[in-house]
């Protein structure tokens, strides 16, 4: 006779290895791995996330023993009916944005990427509409220039059709990305008292003592290592590169300022100083609240 269970998982995602096979192994490019592949590269620059909404996310090596244990169990205690189980975060160690943001800058920069093609950040915007009204500055005009590039020296574009689909699968994420959801545990966390003690550090299920700081700044040497394929030993030159990119952000920056504020003098047909003081404002509107 055979005997079935069933694992479920988040409708977020499940992320890299807390633990095991080691810290921050992944080979996913879905859920936070890839916002930080892309934030490392310079190319994703804004997240549509509500920082203070619980998302569940599970790490791949707690997924794996809640089947091995679930599969044990199930052969071993031959239950009546067909039980089911979840791998879930949000009843247990609920995560939440909002404890990574002081932390963002040491994610991208303690470990930048070599391939960046320009200075790493990730900002977090709590709505789609304001995520797409952003993304046209940071996103699609940047891939605009990066894409000619591409295209002068024989490569083939990319980064526009990259936001391109990006922003069409958001239109059928967001119920998902902006609320909340819940996923009781209870049996999944149960599982934990029947495995023999000896054998608990081996097959642990129970994620209430996971740092998720910590597990995310493992993540995104993870992210470097496995899915950017850049070994340890270039993190000082890539350092460097992190820093000229920094320069040569801050310049682009001052240019971007110096057309605003040009534009507004054209337009208004204002004396230097009154533009100045309306373009101020314009400026930091747009790079704090977009």
């Amino acid at each position: 006779m055979e005997y079935v269970f069933y694992i479920t998982s988040s409708v977020f995602s499940v992320v890299g290895a807390w633990r095991e096979p080691v810290p921050g192994w992944t080979i996913s490019r879905n859920g936070p791995q890839g916002f930080f592949m892309g934030a490392a590269n310079g190319v994703v620059r804004r997240l549509p996330v509500d920082k203070d909404l619980i998302y569940d996310y599970i790490p791949i090596d707690v997924v794996v023993n809640n089947i091995l244990v679930a599969g044990w169990f199930v052969h071993a205690k031959r239950p009546a009916s067909t039980p089911v189980y979840h791998a879930t975060s949000s009843t247990c160690n609920p995560f939440r944005w909002r404890c990574l943001i002081s932390k963002m800058f040491a994610v991208l920069h303690d470990y930048p990427s070599a391939k960046a093609v320009w200075y790493p950040t990730l900002k977090l915007l709590p709505s789609i509409t304001l995520y797409k009204i952003s993304s046209y500055l940071f996103h699609f005009v940047p891939a605009v220039f990066f894409d000619i590039m591409l295209k002068v020296t024989g490569q083939r574009p990319k980064l526009i059709r990259l936001h391109r689909t990006i922003n069409k699968s958001l239109n059928l994420l967001e119920p998902f990305i902006f609320n909340e959801w819940k996923f009781d545990n209870t049996k999944g966390m149960a599982l934990e008292k029947e495995i023999p003690a000896a054998e608990r550090d081996t097959f642990y299920l129970n994620i209430t003592n996971l740092d998720w700081e910590h597990f995310y700044m493992d993540l995104a040497k993870g992210v470097r290592r496995y899915l950017l394929n850049e070994d340890d030993s270039t993190v000082n030159a890539a350092k460097r590169k992190d820093r000229k990119l920094m320069y040569m952000n801050i310049i682009v920056q001052i240019g971007f300022f110096s057309l605003l504020l040009f534009a507004i003098q054209s337009l208004t047909s204002t004396a230097f100083f009154p533009a100045l003081l309306l373009a101020l404002p314009v400026f930091l509107i747009i790079m704090f609240f977009l």
